[in-house]
């Protein structure tokens, strides 16, 4: 019975209702400079998983600010190997500035954490073409990033990568992610869902 209970939930959870509010943001071929070959080459992927259910801060009338919006998180570096984790025991923020309902510049900060388990702060720069709103929302509608707009930074271990293609980033509503999924996004999603209804029954 109580299989059968897990079992009901998950599906639950996993319904496209109950998946509103979560959109997965995929960077792909990442690229970085190799000082011994003296060339550009493809550094990486990354894919992050962002609530935009959380409230924006308010800190001022064109920019948003979003604490703890970031849920989870790859990084896979190609030239050393390594695939990092996001750190979900740190603080992350994201911020949304508008200019003029042209463009927006969307910055994420937070800490991946590495094979050894230490954590590194990363922060990552981009410009978007469509206007994002006072609660992510428009992340939802896949919007499109200026050409060369992709920075990526990883401190401490000063790995620099830059994205060129506006075709290799994606925005999208987690239930309308391409087959195959990235299993850790499902996982993930299915575990925040499951805390949020548990903050809700809380609150009854």
């Amino acid at each position: 019975m109580k299989l059968i209970s897990v079992v009901s939930l998950l599906l639950l959870l996993m319904a496209p209702s109950a998946m509103a509010g979560l959109v997965s943001l995929d960077i792909n071929k990442l690229t970085t400079y190799d000082w011994a070959a003296d060339e550009a080459v493809v550094g990486g992927n990354l894919s992050f998983l962002i609530d935009e259910a959380v409230a924006d801060t308010d800190i001022a009338p064109n920019q948003g600010r979003y604490y703890d919006a970031i849920k989870g998180g790859t990084f896979k570096n190609f030239q050393t190997g390594e695939t990092y984790l996001f750190d979900l025991d740190t603080q992350n923020c994201i911020d949304i500035l508008t200019f003029d309902s042209l463009y927006s510049d969307v910055n994420l900060k937070g800490y991946l954490k590495n094979e050894h388990g230490k954590s590194v702060f990363f922060e990552i720069g981009m410009r978007f073409v469509s206007k994002a709103d006072d609660y992510l929302h428009s992340l939802k509608n896949n919007p499109k990033v200026l050409g060369s707009s992709v920075l990526f930074n990883l401190f401490e271990e000063w790995d620099h990568f830059q994205g060129y293609d506006p075709e290799n980033v994606s925005v999208k509503p987690i239930n309308e992610v391409s087959e195959p999924a990235p299993l850790f996004l499902l996982l993930i999603g299915v575990g925040t869902l499951a805390l949020r209804k548990k903050r809700d029954l809380s609150l009854q």
